[in-house]
């Protein structure tokens, strides 16, 4: 059951429902497994986690896109990861890079839906066609603002680097101008 957060005048054991909770450390303690967040990396690299199981002191995490496995402390909000032991022989330097939590966010019901879909599409991919759907599309240009808008209690948003693109720029050969569009800035629609 989840605590209730710290300074809620009167709260004494579960947190109330409808409570707006602002605790960094409550806001992990709330996740459960099924729960989708928000993590980036010191290069700007943007990881998009489902919780596949959480113990007392570990939140344990697959990435919906690349399926790396990941275990983030369950009071810092940190994991940390080498590449050249997760991959190996694929001509990764032995370096550990720090993973910080850096958005809990609910996702709306069908971006949720849709981020189970992809991660199975991705687990499975020998058995299924490639490519995003029009809906994948949508969902991860969805995240890249949603996330950024709703961080946790300190954490640090950072620019994502060029190496980590934002989906708009991933997604931009499958986008076409909005003509109709009268702003100065261009709009797009996915094809």
């Amino acid at each position: 059951m989840n605590e209730c957060p710290s300074g809620v005048p009167g709260c004494e054991g579960p947190t109330p429902p409808g409570t707006v909770v602002r605790d960094r450390k409550a806001l992990l303690r709330n996740l459960v497994a099924g729960d989708i967040f928000h993590a980036s990396a010191p290069n700007g690299a943007s990881l998009i986690c489902l919780i596949t199981a959480v113990t007392d002191t570990m939140i344990q995490t697959r990435t919906v896109t690349h399926q790396m496995h990941l275990e983030f402390d369950r009071k810092t909000g940190i994991a940390e990861w080498n590449a050249a032991k997760d991959w190996p022989g694929r001509g990764y330097t032995d370096e550990i890079i720090p993973c910080t939590i850096d958005s809990v966010a609910p996702l709306p019901i069908d971006v949720h839906e849709g981020m189970l879909f992809f991660d199975r599409k991705e687990r499975l991919k020998h058995l299924s066609g490639g490519g995003l759907s029009d809906f994948e599309k949508e969902c991860f240009i969805f995240l890249y603002s949603y996330y950024g808008k709703n961080p946790l209690p300190g954490a640090d948003m950072r620019e994502r680097a060029v190496e980590a693109r934002p989906a708009e720029m991933c997604l931009v050969h499958f986008q076409v101008p909005d003509s109709d569009s009268s702003s100065a800035r261009p709009s797009f629609r996915i094809r």
